[in-house]
């Protein structure tokens, strides 16, 4: 059948009104790899204000903090960086992971029962850090000042960069914090003499520390096999 021009116009324009397709997709904020549950935690961080990884890690589901210490499914947590468990002390891992920014995250591998080859007894979360700067370039650098005013100011100058080039990377981070600390210790106890009698005695006390500290990380890594390391 013979088509009029007109029906050849109208057709046109019916083609090239038709609204363009849009596919949407979302990568998952968790993935389950054999025992460990893989959260991408740089996204679940981007809108909530997070500095440093020690912040980050409270944020993951199940992890709640006893002290300075992680907890999960009411189990000791080690942290390890990269596949490497630390041989740091609670405190020294404390500061070390509040000192490195959160922008240096990747992943976060959960692990409520750490494999055999990595010789722990309990709950293992290995934070994967990025090996490759954010824009593509070898250099990538981070400032940062923070101020903390509880009952006295404690300050914090910050400075990180990450040097990535072929199979070499570098990163290196300096921490300087220094102000005050307010302390109250109470105390209440009772003393008996040979007499029998009783006395009551309350000991309040309270002191402003100054402090300082210098806090500093430096790490290279060559990738001779040209692939990352996994637990």
């Amino acid at each position: 059948m013979a088509q009029s021009k007109n029906d050849s116009i109208t057709f046109d324009s019916i083609a090239h009104n038709l609204p363009e397709i849009l596919v949407k997709g979302e990568r998952p904020i968790a993935v389950v790899h054999g025992s460990a549950i893989t959260y991408d935690l740089n996204r679940m961080i981007e809108k909530k204000g997070v500095t440093n990884i020690y912040d980050a890690i409270k944020e993951l589901p199940g992890v709640t903090e006893a002290g300075e210490n992680f907890m999960l499914a009411n189990r000791n947590v080690t942290i390890s960086l990269n596949g490497k468990v630390l041989s740091l002390t609670s405190e020294q891992m404390t500061q070390f992971l509040k000192s490195l920014p959160a922008s240096r995250i990747d992943k976060a591998d959960v692990m409520y029962s750490a494999p055999a080859k990595a010789h722990v007894r309990e709950a293992l979360i290995n934070i994967r850090l990025r090996k490759e700067t954010s824009n593509g370039a070898p250099l990538e650098g981070e400032g940062v000042v923070a101020y903390n005013q509880q009952h006295n100011a404690k300050f914090g100058e910050r400075a990180s960069i990450l040097y990535n080039k072929g199979k070499f990377s570098l990163d290196a981070m300096f921490l300087h914090s220094h102000g005050k600390e307010y302390q109250v210790t109470e105390q209440e106890t009772h003393h008996k003499l040979d007499d029998g009698n009783v006395y009551d005695i309350n000991n309040e006390e309270k002191r402003s520390v100054k402090m300082f500290g210098h806090d500093y990380h430096v790490g290279a890594e060559y990738d001779f096999a040209d692939r990352l390391s996994k637990i």
